[in-house]
């Protein structure tokens, strides 16, 4: 019996804790971009190198979205302790 694609995609992937890893030092990491859109309004973007809508993509995101709170919880207390 064959087995199908998706357990061959499945286990040719490194773990997922890589791309979690990968996705949390994307945050602090400065290579993200920094640009000005219509408004004056500053924004950052940062790329996703995984595939949308796969298992490492949604990793990679969750790592991102983690660091992310985490400092924004950091600013928070600082701002408070003012």
């Amino acid at each position: 019996m064959a087995r199908s694609k998706f357990y061959y995609e499945k286990y040719s992937m490194p773990p997922l804790k890589i791309q979690y890893k990968a996705g949390y030092d994307a945050f602090n990491n400065h290579r993200q971009w920094i640009k000005t859109v219509k408004g004056g309004a500053t924004v950052i973007t940062t790329y996703n190198p995984c595939y949308k809508g796969s298992m490492p993509f949604k990793e990679w995101e969750r790592g991102y979205n983690k660091a992310y709170f985490e400092q924004l919880a950091k600013v928070k207390r600082l701002e408070r302790s003012l």
